[in-house]
């Protein structure tokens, strides 16, 4: 799985939408925007490696280009 700038995912353990801003292979780090269910927006750092694991595993899931939430 290579994600990259813009992809829209959702997550299994919260309701909102993902949206990968930048990706850093060189410091295995991932920023990524978040709208919660009630419209609020946050940046967060994830951990790259730990975030594909997650997409292999079933717990985030590509949304499609018209998704708005989970």
């Amino acid at each position: 799985m290579e994600l990259k700038k813009g992809i829209k995912f959702i997550g299994k353990w919260f309701k909102g939408l993902c949206v990968v801003d930048v990706v850093n292979e060189e410091d295995n780090d991932l920023e990524v925007l978040i709208t919660s269910e009630y419209g609020q927006t946050r940046m967060e750092h994830w951990n790259l490696l730990h975030t594909i694991w997650g997409f292999e595993t079933g717990d985030y899931g590509i949304c499609c280009d018209n998704c708005t939430d989970s």
